[in-house]
Parts: C-alpha cells; structure tokens; sequence
C-alpha cells in the first residue's frame, strides 16, 4: 500500500555561503551494518570496489595495498579505474542514495552493454569495510568532484539520523585529472 507519503527521497543540493554540498540520508546504524558486516576485510571490500569500476564501464582497475607496512591511520588502498566518471548531480541524486538499485530504475545495462553487478545500491559502502574514511574522486565533461565519507561521523547515532553530508574537497571544472574514479582510505 502506498500513502503518496515520502520518508526518504534522492539526496539533492543544498547551497550555504554559495557553495554546493553533498547529503546522502540513512539511519545511522545502517552504515555500521552494511559497511562492516557485508563487506569485512579486504577481499570483500576490494572486490565489491572492482564490481563498481566494471558497472562504470570500465577497462582497467588499479589497486594499490602497502605490503609489509604496519597498519596505521595514515595507511591508503586505492582502487583506481578509468571508468565513466560521475557527474556532482549524479553523484548526489544516484551514489549517495543508499538502496538506489540501477536494475530497477531499467539499466539492467552499462553504456557498453555490460550485465550491471551491484543490484542492492550498497556497493558505495564497501570502503568501510577496510577504512574509516573513503574518499571518492571522480571526474566527468572536464569537471573534477572529489569528497570524503568518513565512518565515525556517519556512525554517531542510530536514530534516524540528520542528512549526512560528505566533506567536499573539489567541485570545478579541470584538464588535470585522468578519469580515474575512487579512492579507498583507511
């Protein structure tokens, strides 16, 4: 049954000061759950990370993992790929809608004709499974976005939550940056 009601909807712009943000919207312990329980350690979080660079179409996935080093905060894993990048809009109003499933929305399919892998919309929270801030950086028509999630503030409360909005780092336009689309920190 449907009430006509929306609880949570798309995550949409806000503007303070003249500058655009970021919102994605969740109950909190949602994260903890998602993040930590579907994708816990390395292998799980990595491969769901190569799964989001196949649905971006694309055909190279670089990852970097320091062997040998002792784990610390300041530790990185990248996942690199040169993927079709996101746009700010899309990455606000898609990648941060937590559930958004791509195959119900009709794009069972990548632009290149590939089968879509992520079929929960949960995909974005893999990182937490390895890090406690995931930084994304993705590039498209020239323009640069890069922001970070961080878990311990998305993780606060378990109550229905505040929308959470991700720490923007670059929003313009740039000729510098290959289409290399995300970075995992732990």
């Amino acid at each position: 049954m449907t009430t006509g009601r929306r609880v949570r909807g798309p995550a949409s712009p806000t503007r303070s000061g003249g500058s655009r943000k970021l919102r994605m919207q969740y109950a909190g312990g949602m994260i903890r759950h998602l993040g930590l329980q579907m994708y816990g350690g390395a292998v799980p979080a990595i491969a769901e990370l190569v799964a989001n660079s196949w649905d971006a179409d694309a055909t190279r996935v670089d990852i970097a993992v320091p062997f040998g080093l002792s784990i610390s905060r300041r530790m990185q894993i990248e996942v690199l790929d040169d993927g079709v990048g996101m746009s700010f809009d899309e990455v606000n109003e898609a990648y941060l809608v937590l559930g958004l499933d791509r195959r119900e929305k009709g794009r069972g399919r990548t632009t290149l004709g590939r089968l879509v892998m992520g079929r929960k919309g949960i995909g974005k929270l893999a990182g937490f499974g390895i890090a406690k801030v995931v930084r994304v950086e993705t590039k498209k028509d020239g323009h640069l976005t890069i922001f970070e999630m961080d878990f311990g503030d998305m993780t606060q409360t378990d109550a229905f939550a505040e929308p959470y909005e991700p720490t923007l780092l670059h929003d313009s336009p740039t000729t510098t940056m290959s289409s290399r689309t995300a970075t995992e920190r732990a």
